[in-house]
Formats: structure tokens, C-alpha cells, sequence
């Protein structure tokens, strides 16, 4: 059940069977999505896509937060 949270979109660099995703801060992949692999306009996240090799892809998704709460879901 959710609360009065806030649900944002983002967008997540990954490889294309979703095993590994870009982490901004440490500028590595990681093989779990977290707040540091997220990107809340698809401009910045095409100007490092553009940076990376090819192979990895964007994923549209939302991230959800509350008190208690804090989701990631990426869209199929």
C-alpha cells in the first residue's frame, strides 16, 4: 500500500537484459539499480549514453518515495 509519497520518472542506463546499471557516482556498472543510477531528465541521460559503448540502452522507469517507502521499477 502506498502513502502520500511522490512518484517521479526517470531514466536508467543499462545493458540490454537489465544485469547491470550505470552508476553516476562511482561512474561504473553496478548489478543492482539504486538512487545513484538514476537520471531525472532523458537529456542528461542521453548525453552519457552517448559517452558509454555500444550495448547498453535506456530504460524509462519510476521511482517512488515516501516516509517509509523508496522503489525503483523500470518499465518493461
Amino acid at each position: 500500500m502506498m502513502g502520500m509519497g511522490i512518484e517521479l520518472p526517470v531514466w536508467v542506463i543499462t545493458s540490454k537484459s537489465k544485469s547491470k546499471f550505470f552508476n553516476l557516482k562511482s561512474n561504473r556498472f553496478d548489478k543492482d539499480v539504486s538512487e545513484s543510477c538514476l537520471y531525472y531528465s532523458p537529456i542528461e541521460a542521453e548525453r552519457q549514453l552517448c559517452l558509454l559503448d555500444y550495448g547498453y540502452v535506456l530504460k524509462k522507469g519510476r521511482h517512488y518515495k515516501d516516509a517509509k517507502v523508496n522503489r525503483i521499477q523500470l518499465n518493461s
